[in-house]
């Protein structure tokens, strides 16, 4: 892919606030182009050298050349600025074409990397976010990201949720996972996705889903919620419950008994077969035209799946231990 009018004009360093509202406004007709993958937000680099102005990043499967591109493969060098009222403004937000596979937010997890005496095992990133703090996150359970039994001692900086995010997101905080003793309270995990990456969207396989807020379970009616996994398939259920203490066993061969979950059953004629790989997910209602957050999956079997609150997790995430960044912090999301 190339880059082809001038370069931006005006001021060159904006705001990620400017930039994040020229993304949403641009953000269909920039997917709409041949073989774009997915969408960010970043400092511009060139040459590998990272400069100061924030860029709308579009990754692309291959990276060509001008003279290889036909017109359905163009991509703007730089995209019209948006006021706050939704007026074009007076500036350019520059792009910056990268090769790769999206926005993070398609990724299937490999739990185990970077933990010590511990094996692999499938799980789904259920969402990519900004905090409320400023930081970017990729939000799974723990057990998906760091696996069983494990230390902080365990886990370094190194330590990255897969393989295809080596160079983007490392483990930063998780709740604590034992398979001994009492019951656990919460399975989740955070990957701080480095530098300036920020990633908005729920993207499954190509699918983008913006989350525009976060709920509790609606306990008035038959409500339907829905998950997608790392495969792309959504999956819906209904009628929430309080599920018992419960022993799970993990792909590991570890088992370990948790409680205080959400427990739903399979909506009838809909896709509801809870399957190795859907640890993860994000649980979410349709509300209209957007979608709410509710959960975040981390068990099941049959129709029936495991969930724990997603306000619960991200609270209990704010003080949860980490590799380094163990000091609490507001890792609400962002929805401005």
């Amino acid at each position: 892919m190339s880059q082809l009018s001038r370069p931006t004009v005006g001021r060159g360093i904006r705001t990620r606030t400017e930039v994040r509202r020229a993304l949403r406004r641009h953000r269909a007709r920039l997917l709409a182009i041949r073989g774009v993958v997915g969408l960010g937000i970043g400092r511009k680099v060139r040459q590998n050298r990272r400069f100061g102005s924030l860029a709308i990043r579009v990754y692309v499967r291959v990276k060509r050349g001008h003279a290889r591109l036909n017109r359905t493969e163009v991509i703007p060098r730089r995209v019209r600025g948006v006021t706050p009222s939704g007026r074009n403004a007076g500036y350019f937000v520059p792009t910056d074409v990268v090769k790769g596979s999206g926005s993070l937010a398609g990724l299937a997890l490999r739990g185990g990397q970077g933990v010590v005496g511990q094996t692999s095992q499938g799980g789904t990133l259920g969402l990519c976010y900004r905090s409320v703090g400023g930081r970017a996150f990729v939000l799974t359970n723990a057990h998906v990201a760091v696996a069983l039994n494990f230390k902080p001692g365990q886990l370094d900086s190194s330590a990255c949720l897969t393989q295809s995010a080596r160079d983007v997101a490392v483990i930063s905080r998780f709740t604590t996972i034992q398979t001994g003793g009492g019951a656990n309270t919460m399975d989740a995990a955070l990957g701080w996705v480095y530098g300036d990456e920020s990633i908005d969207y729920l993207a499954l396989r190509g699918e983008a889903l913006r989350i525009s807020g976060v709920e509790s379970f609606d306990r008035s009616g038959d409500t339907v919620y829905h998950y997608v996994n790392r495969h792309g398939v959504a999956k819906y259920f209904w009628h929430p419950d309080e599920g018992e203490s419960e022993v799970v066993t993990f792909g590991t061969g570890s088992s370990a008994r948790f409680a205080r979950f959400i427990l739903l059953s399979g909506v009838p004629g809909r896709q509801h077969t809870v399957e190795s790989g859907d640890s993860g997910s994000l649980l979410v209602r349709r509300n209209g035209s957007t979608l709410k957050a509710v959960a975040l999956v981390f068990a099941g079997t049959g129709n029936r799946v495991a969930v724990y609150p997603i306000k619960t997790a991200l609270s209990r995430l704010g003080v949860a231990e980490a590799s380094r960044y163990g000091k609490p912090e507001d890792v609400g999301i962002d929805f401005d």
